[in-house]
């Protein structure tokens, strides 16, 4: 269940928090996620789509720090592109969302502006696993 993803499959993270997500529960394509993160000062509805994403990407910060106990959350593509106004939103849910009682331990959440992050990732994951 869930919205479909570019992917093929649904409900994965980013049919809800990617860049063209944002864009799409904006209802313009013809703006750029960085175009509606900036109207969501004043416009409600680009504030309801960019905090809608920020909610979602958070839980999937949470989640990943939570499962894989990592020190930081690296975010790239468009939603990096939006800049600190979007991350300040994602910080906040997950300052609201995270547990009292074992808080997590990835204390940043930050913007990379690796291009094609997920490769350069993989490809070092495949060389620290080299023998």
């Amino acid at each position: 269940d869930g919205r479909p993803c570019p992917c093929g499959a649904r409900g994965c993270l980013e049919a809800y928090a990617a860049a063209p997500a944002i864009v799409k529960a904006y209802g313009d394509e013809a703006v750029t996620c960085r175009d509606v993160v900036a109207r969501a000062a004043s416009d409600g509805r680009a504030a309801r789509a960019v905090d809608g994403a920020a909610r979602y990407l958070a839980v999937g910060c949470l989640d990943l720090c939570r499962t894989l106990d990592v020190g930081a959350v690296v975010l790239t593509g468009g939603v990096a592109r939006a800049g600190p106004p979007f991350l300040d939103r994602v910080r906040r849910h997950a300052r609201e969302m995270d547990w009292t009682c074992l808080p997590c331990r990835a204390n940043r959440v930050v913007l990379g502006s690796v291009e094609h992050a997920g490769c350069v990732g993989a490809a070092r994951a495949a060389l620290n696993e080299a023998p």
